[in-house]
Parts: structure tokens; sequence; C-alpha cells
């Protein structure tokens, strides 16, 4: 056998005997390459520790933010509806016909209560259709001739702009070019 063996093995045997606890049974020079093993890996630590403190700084903020875009989302999607639902409403009374304090007009503004639609007191009477004509001077008391307007000139219902809005309802329609159109609510999910 050669030396180098027996050599390895009597260490071995005298580290057995003494439990490793004895300096004697390191091999010289091994005091040293022990510390700056020891010394690595607790830098080796240090750095991992540091690392695991950076990511779950980091899973912190992804989940932070996450939870602002979910709440911006939300608010987002709620303001969808709430238009969606005035439109459908629009769209409906326009249907309808209906006229009131909450009724919209032609050129998409809300029109505002009538003189004749608000409360009376007891002593007070409902003018006549009269009184309610000569009262309002933008119309015409002459209802076969049409609004009052100058002649050639199209007036804000006849000229199409309002013509062309798409309709607002909730179940897609393929269109021209054979897409489908979607409600607001539905674009919007699509969006987020």
């Amino acid at each position: 056998m050669p030396d180098d063996a027996i050599d390895e093995r009597l260490r071995a045997v005298e580290r057995a005997l003494s439990d490793g606890n004895d300096d004697a049974t390191l091999p010289a020079g091994g005091d040293t390459d022990v510390e700056e093993r020891i010394a690595d890996l607790e830098a080796r630590m240090e750095d991992l520790e540091a690392a695991v403190r950076a990511i779950r700084g980091y899973v912190g903020n992804v989940r932070s933010i996450n939870r602002d875009v979910e709440r911006r989302a939300d608010a987002a999607l709620a303001k969808a509806r709430a238009v969606e639902t005035a439109l459908d409403e629009r769209e409906a009374a326009r249907r309808t016909g209906r006229r009131g304090h909450d009724a919209i007009t032609e050129d998409g503004t809300r029109r505002g209560p009538d003189p004749g639609d608000r409360p009376r007191s007891r002593n007070e009477t409902v003018p006549s259709a009269e009184e309610r004509l000569d009262a309002d001077p933008g119309r015409n008391p002459d209802p076969d001739s049409g609004p009052s307007r100058e002649p050639g000139r199209p007036d804000e219902r006849s000229s199409g702009q309002y013509c062309e809005r798409e309709p607002t309802n909730s179940s897609p329609e393929p269109d021209e070019e054979g897409e489908d159109r979607s409600s607001v609510v539905d674009r919007l999910r699509e969006g987020l």
C-alpha cells in the first residue's frame, strides 16, 4: 500500500478515537481552510437572506398593486354599467316617446321639468294652451307650419347627426363587416 493511503487511514483512526475534537487530528493548514469556508458560507447565507427579503418586498408590492388595479377596474366597470344603463334608459325613453322631467331631448341633453309639471298650490290654475304658447316665444303658434326655422336650413332633428348613433342593446349583432358588436361592459371586460 502506498504511504499516503496508510497515513489517511491512520488519521481516520485517530479522529475516530478522539471524536474529531482534537486539533492534532486536523491536517496541517486545515484550520485556516475550514475558517475560510465558514466565512464564505456565512457571506453567501447573508446574500441569500438579503435576496429573500428583496423578493418578499417585491411580492408585497405586486400584491398591493394588484389590489389597487382591481379596485380601479371595479370602479371602471361600475361606471361603465351606469353609463350603459343610462344609455339604455335614454333609448327606451326615445322609443316610447316619454316626456317628463327625466326625458332626453333630441340633442342628447336632459330636459328639465315643464312649467306644467311642477306641483301647484290650491289657488293656482292651470294655464291654457294659448297662454303657454304665448309664454314660449320659440314656439310657432301655427302647428301646421312646423317648427320655426329659417327656410332652407335643416333643423337639428332632420340633419341626420343623431340618426347615426348605434343601438345600445346588450346582445351582440353583426355589423356590415361581419364583426360582433358588444356592449360597453363586455368591451371593458375584454380590455381589462
